[in-house]
């Protein structure tokens, strides 16, 4: 799973494939977000046995899961109000 994540995050990191800034940009942020996540996640196995470190490390996946939740909504939800003020305008100066 690791593996396939570093091939993931390289091969978007070297083609591109997003013509739009923004777009490669949050990508990128996704994807090192799922290697944040992938990194934590080998913390539940046995080689780490403290059940206080598997605690912390819960609690941090969580905030990182949470961090990327909320930038993209955020991202979305912007993205919304901007197409809706768009149509707004466009509604009232047909109205003209």
């Amino acid at each position: 799973m690791i593996i396939m994540q570093v091939v993931a995050t390289s091969f978007n990191a070297h083609v591109r494939p997003f013509l739009e800034h923004d777009k490669y940009h949050l990508e990128m942020l996704n994807e090192l977000t799922v290697s944040l996540m992938v990194y934590h996640i080998i913390c539940f196995t046995p080689y780490v046995q403290s059940i206080e470190a598997q605690d912390t490390m819960g609690w941090s996946l969580n905030l990182v899961l949470c961090g990327n939740l909320v930038i993209n909504v955020g991202l979305i939800a912007i993205s919304v109000f901007k197409d809706c003020m768009v149509k707004v305008r466009q509604h009232f100066a047909a109205k003209r």
